[in-house]
């Protein structure tokens, strides 16, 4: 079994899954047992976790059977340590993580670490053919292939992932492996450009709230995210004279963040005016960075959005009936508002929101499968190297 898990900055994900081989004698992932959330409230560290899952009954009888875990981590991995943006503690360190996972296992085993868009990615772009229809895709544009996406049989493809931040990485195929592999960045960290009048209010709006000194500079991050969308949210209040009721704020502040996102996608199904006008300038400024990430890594294999933010609108439209096409009309038309025929470049570029949850972690036991099937003591040699 695997050990996988999505390790977030205010909660964490963790899982086993088992793999099974089929008459081609093609290695299968099994789907999630004793899957368990935490919320990081509470916790010091890490370890605190870890010892929660374990202590589970089911995982005490069947974790010899333990092979490998690979967790994938929600910010950036840079030398012996990994550092959880917005997290209630400080940078941890690998060798923390090994070692305290050691003692719970009945022996050593390899322990890999994934950035959170990596292991994103090889849920999506891995998959085998058939099993596509998983990932409960919509897609917002119908389109035809651009000639350069016609002659690549494998074109690049983008990622972004919408939640408390902005994860934004590209994909590419690998003639070695056979398969597409990751490019991770730190692109949701990038300077905000605003494009018109309103959004350079908003920028000027969001830099008069911002604190310290010096002032940092405004983020993508700071405005595509949940955290960006109730800044713009009380923008658009402010800006269009229009205030929301009491009781809806009073409701709405009380809430968990998923919750929020319910709350404002069905005032706006609704039509209620602000919260409308707020999921029509989000959208807007998230179809022209996607379309910006389209052009710089000339991602004609698609954009492919994900995160809660997104899945749960997705979801209150679908319940309520709502037209895809009409509520993402200001990302569409933002995506492809390109100068000159980058327009239509863009235009034939597909986009797509992956709804399916727990996508992280699934990726994450999908890219230790290939360790596990060669064998526990091939893998530890290879990783000893």
């Amino acid at each position: 079994m695997i050990l996988a898990g999505d390790i977030g900055a205010q909660q964490s994900w963790l899982a086993l899954y088992e793999h099974d081989k089929d008459a081609k004698g093609k290695i299968h992932l099994g789907k999630p047992k004793t899957e368990r959330s935490f919320s990081h409230t509470g916790y010091s560290n890490l370890k605190g976790v870890f010892a929660d899952f374990f202590a589970q009954a089911e995982v005490e009888q069947v974790k010899t059977g333990i092979y490998a875990v690979c967790l994938s981590i929600a910010g950036p991995i840079t030398g012996k340590c990994f550092n959880l943006h917005g997290a209630p503690w400080a940078a941890t360190e690998r060798e923390f993580c090994r070692d305290t996972l050691t003692k719970f296992l009945f022996c050593p085993v390899p322990i890999l670490f994934l950035n959170d868009m990596e292991a994103l990615g090889y849920s999506i772009f891995t998959l085998p053919q058939e099993e596509l229809a998983t990932l409960d895709m919509v897609s917002l544009n119908e389109t035809t292939p651009a000639e350069s996406a016609e002659e690549d049989k494998h074109p690049r493809c983008a990622l972004m992932l919408v939640v408390e931040g902005l994860g934004q990485a590209l994909w590419s195929w690998d003639e070695k492996s056979g398969k597409y592999s990751p490019s991770s960045s730190e692109g949701g960290h990038t300077d905000f450009a605003a494009r018109n009048e309103e959004e350079i209010k908003l920028l000027q709006y969001l830099q008069s709230k911002s604190q310290g000194p010096k002032r940092p500079p405004i983020s993508y991050e700071q405005v595509l995210s949940v955290g960006g969308l109730l800044k713009i949210l009380a923008f658009v209040e402010e800006t269009s004279k229009q205030p929301l009721s009491s009781t809806f704020k009073q409701n709405l502040e009380k809430q968990p963040v998923d919750k929020k996102i319910e709350l404002l996608a069905e005032a706006a199904i609704k039509n209620d005016v602000v919260c409308k006008k707020t999921w029509d300038l989000f959208l807007s400024i998230l179809g022209a960075q996607a379309g910006n990430i389209a052009l710089t890594y000339r991602a004609e294999g698609g954009i492919y959005l994900t995160g809660f933010v997104l899945v749960e609108l997705v979801k209150q439209l679908r319940q309520k009936q709502v037209a895809m096409d009409i509520f993402f009309a200001p990302l569409l038309n933002a995506f492809s508002h390109k100068e000159g025929v980058f327009a239509n470049l863009n235009a034939k570029t597909p986009v797509n929101i992956v709804c399916k949850s727990g996508l992280a972690m699934a990726g994450a036991a999908q890219h230790a499968l290939p360790f596990v099937t060669k064998g526990f003591f091939e893998v530890n040699r290879e990783l000893a190297k």
